[in-house]
């Protein structure tokens, strides 16, 4: 998420900042064409990121996987375009490529370690943390692996997580093109 959400943000915003945005936005290429072909390369390298990940939990750490590889692909699949929004968003409220490395490391980092259930059972912490926990989507697909990988269940106990990420990725999404129009006007 971390990368994807950075890496993202610090692309679009480079771009704006050195105001080839512009240039580029003349070209006979849509807006979301434009976006897109910036977001592609991190969605590929997320995706690279993604099997080495799950290779190397099963086969080097033994990680137990009991449940439905489809389902487990889709869930990662749309964390990502999730992580991907929110980079997309960053980059249209942030004025520089430091402001959105600040806010994608510093807004995110600690809060999605800690909040997230990766590293404290979010049922152990205190009920206001828990409330806070509930902002952040790591917190949902955390929830969703756990559920897939270790204990094999389906999409009918996951369909809540998958829909707080979807819900997630669309708000990101229509933020940031009114955001991204509002700039442009």
């Amino acid at each position: 998420m971390l990368i994807s959400t950075m890496m993202t943000s610090i692309s679009i915003t480079r771009e704006k900042e050195s105001g080839t945005m512009e240039a580029i936005l003349v070209s006979p290429l849509k807006p979301w064409q434009i976006v897109l072909g910036k977001v592609a390369p991190y969605a590929f390298i997320a995706l690279c990121n993604l099997a080495v990940i799950l290779l190397m939990g099963t086969f080097v750490f033994g990680v137990p996987y009991r449940g439905s590889i489809a389902l487990l692909l889709g869930v990662c699949v749309l964390f990502i375009l999730m992580a991907l929004s929110l980079g997309i968003l960053i980059s249209t409220i942030s004025s520089n490529q430091l402001m959105a490395m600040m806010i994608s490391m510093v807004g995110l980092l600690l809060p999605t370690i800690l909040l997230s259930g990766y590293i404290f059972p979010i049922d152990n912490m205190p009920v206001w943390l828990q409330t806070i926990s509930s902002a952040f989507p790591a917190r949902y697909f955390i929830t969703a692996l756990k559920a897939v990988m270790l204990k094999g269940l389906g999409f009918m106990y996951i369909w809540k997580e998958i829909l707080v990420i979807f819900g997630m990725m669309m708000f990101f999404l229509i933020v940031s093109i009114k955001k991204f129009k509002i700039r442009l006007d």
